[in-house]
């Protein structure tokens, strides 16, 4: 029998660690000192080793999970993951949201953000939990890769709040320069060969068949994109990425609206300029009707 207090003192760490892991891997605001952290969760560590039962899939300590794969099973996506129409200079942006403003009668705002560029990765949560992660593949089939993308620090396995029952997310998964350079550093001196760029190393970092590789990999999640959310909807693109900070998603500080043309070519230009200094590489922007 696990009395009510052990049970209380268990769920009591889990909000606590979830807490700290959000403040320190979303918002880079960390409240306790690591030796602190490491405290509560070996405590936690300690008790479910103790009471098996009281151990539960979003449990922090359950990030690390399953055994090696042998190999990535296919994953049939529920909603398609479509890709971009690519536009590479100011004439062709300025064209096409001329005509989108003509063929829809009025104007619109934009919104803005930059292109990460790194793996695309789609999460599925069933009532605020975790349930798959799958990369994107052909946009129709991709692999899943659920128990490697459990360790992603920044990546929520249970939603925080008011949150629907089914919950379909579209993000991208990098490697931060600093992360990369850290990991090629690492991989010349076990003479390894070295990732070319932060993208291979996120793609490639993801697709490791042994989760515990995957967990050493400074990996980021950042979501960007709603393809399904049951029972609850939205105006606007601003108020879907309130809604994913408010789950506890990660989401680039980046994010713009824009109320006119003009305004779009302004925000690419100051992206440009911050282009070289950014935590993570891009590949452009990334412009949506505000609507």
């Amino acid at each position: 029998m696990i009395s009510d207090e052990i049970k209380s003192r268990v769920l009591e760490l889990k909000e606590q660690i979830r807490r700290h892991d959000e403040m320190y891997y979303v918002h880079d605001k960390p409240l306790i000192s690591d030796a602190e952290y490491d405290r509560l969760f070996q405590e936690l560590k300690t008790l479910e080793e103790k009471y098996p039962a009281l151990i539960t899939p979003d449990s922090p300590t359950q990030r690390v999970a399953g055994k090696v794969s042998e190999k990535f099973k296919t994953y049939e996506h529920k909603v398609p993951l479509l890709s971009l129409d690519s536009l590479f200079n100011q004439d062709e942006i300025s064209n096409v949201l001329s005509r989108m403003e003509k063929e829809l009668g009025h104007t619109f705002d934009y919104f803005a953000e930059p292109k990460l560029d790194g793996l695309t990765l789609s999460l599925v949560y069933h009532d605020g939990l975790l349930q798959t992660a799958a990369t994107r593949g052909d946009g129709f089939k991709g692999e899943e890769v659920t128990l490697n993308a459990r360790t992603i620090r920044s990546l929520p396995l249970k939603l925080k709040g008011d949150c629907p029952k089914i919950l379909i997310v579209r993000g991208e998964v990098v490697l931060p320069v600093k992360g990369f350079e850290k990991l090629n550093i690492g991989l010349v001196e076990r003479g390894e060969e070295p990732f070319a760029n932060p993208r291979n190393a996120a793609s490639g970092s993801l697709r490791q068949l042994d989760p515990s590789i995957v967990a050493t990999r400074p990996l980021d999640y950042y979501v960007y994109d709603l393809l399904y959310c049951e029972g609850m909807s939205f105006e606007t693109q601003k108020e879907i990425f309130a809604a994913f900070k408010q789950w506890g998603f990660k989401v680039s500080s980046l994010i713009s609206v824009c109320h006119t043309m003009d305004d779009v070519t302004k925000y690419y230009h100051q992206i440009e300029e911050q282009r070289d200094v950014l935590d993570f590489e891009i590949d452009g922007i990334v412009i949506k009707l505000n609507n």
